[in-house]
């Protein structure tokens, strides 16, 4: 079969060939509608475009660049993976290729890859939050960028992340229902913002819920597993157990778990504990692992359209996302029907990795 061209998608789709050209660019102009009708037929055809001829003619790469940061555990790797996936979904429907790369640091400067410095990205994401000398750094070469999985303040760049106060909520929400009323916190002083925001929500979600917030529970010096699992140890020496221990991330539910068994505690009849991201992990951690669940591929995509809005000259703001809710596993008492309807108070869903369907709510 012959190429079909940009007139006869413009035909099928019963719209004008400008309006194509401006979905296939990703340029703003038409209605989401008229996009999503374009998308699909273009998705029906398989329908690919001459990237050559788009390059020269629009004076653009068609790149994106997605930058992280070298990992100091692979459990973050399995996280963004899912991220990525959506992202490069989201991408190859716009026309544009992601080129993968990461930043390196020399005596304390970020080194930015050739596909930055060359000029050979239209824009750029970024894995993760970056200082704001770095975010410079990146759009001085002219791309425009958003950070995802960020907890900056809004207003310092274009970003978007899970609502920390959403996390937060969720994950205590649930353990309160399951009626525990002592509970630690374990997080990371990694990233500044986050530790922040989780530090103020953390007491506050207590306090509102008539619990008393110990701060000998709570550590804010966990980056890895291995951190983690010295985090919870010290948790344990302290005077009066707690009933359940929240963690900020599943890296560091791991290494609590791992820490847990070593001393003789049985999880989840002695503590509770319960992690945040819902990695593919926690499937095969014994006891599996309770988690926060987020929808990472749907923050890809986001992230990619307001990248490409970016691109095309729109101002954007930051978002922050809800979570989907609690994954049920192993690792957490589970809440009667009754106290989650009652007391969980999210519009989040409640499942296991067996049902994927929602309970406790009829």
């Amino acid at each position: 079969m012959s190429k079909i061209t940009i007139k006869e998608l413009a035909c099928m789709a019963g719209v004008s060939p400008t309006a194509v050209s401006f979905v296939l660019n990703g340029r703003p102009g038409v209605s989401e509608s008229t996009r999503k009708k374009v998308l699909d037929i273009i998705s029906e055809v398989g329908y690919t475009a001459n990237i050559s001829s788009r390059c020269l003619a629009l004076k653009k790469s068609f790149n994106i660049a997605l930058l992280y940061s070298e990992s100091s555990s692979p459990f973050d790797d399995l996280f963004y993976f899912e991220v990525a996936r959506g992202a490069l979904e989201c991408c190859n429907a716009r026309g544009y290729n992601i080129v993968l790369n990461k930043i390196r640091y020399e005596n304390g400067r970020a080194v930015l890859p050739e596909v930055i410095t060359r000029r050979n990205a239209d824009g750029v994401m970024v894995f993760q939050d970056v200082s704001g000398e770095v975010f410079r750094q990146i759009e001085s070469y002219g791309a425009p960028a958003v950070v995802v999985d960020s907890y900056a303040d809004p207003g310092r760049y274009a970003g978007i992340g899970i609502s920390v106060p959403s996390i937060v909520g969720t994950a205590l929400d649930y353990l309160i229902a399951g009626r525990h009323r002592k509970i630690g916190l374990i997080t990371t002083d990694f990233i500044p913002d986050l530790k922040r925001q989780v530090t103020e929500a953390f007491p506050a979600k207590l306090t509102a819920s008539g619990l008393e917030y110990h701060p000998e529970w709570v550590m804010t010096d966990a980056r890895d597993e291995d951190s983690a699992a010295v985090c919870a140890a010290k948790i344990l020496e302290a005077p009066d157990r707690p009933d359940a221990i929240f963690c900020t991330g599943d890296i560091y539910a791991i290494g609590a778990l791992r820490a847990l068994e070593k001393r003789g505690v049985s999880v989840p009849d002695d503590i509770s504990v319960i992690g945040a991201d819902n990695i593919i992990a926690c499937r095969y951690v014994r006891p599996s692992l309770t988690t926060v669940d987020y929808d990472k591929a749907l923050l890809g995509s986001m992230a990619c359209e307001m990248l490409i809005r970016r691109i095309s000259g729109e101002e954007v703001e930051s978002v922050r996302m809800n979570t989907l809710g609690i994954c049920e596993r192993e690792s957490a008492k589970k809440p009667c029907a009754k106290d989650k309807r009652k007391t969980f108070d999210c519009t989040a869903a409640f499942y296991t990795d067996s049902t994927k369907r929602l309970c406790g709510t009829d």
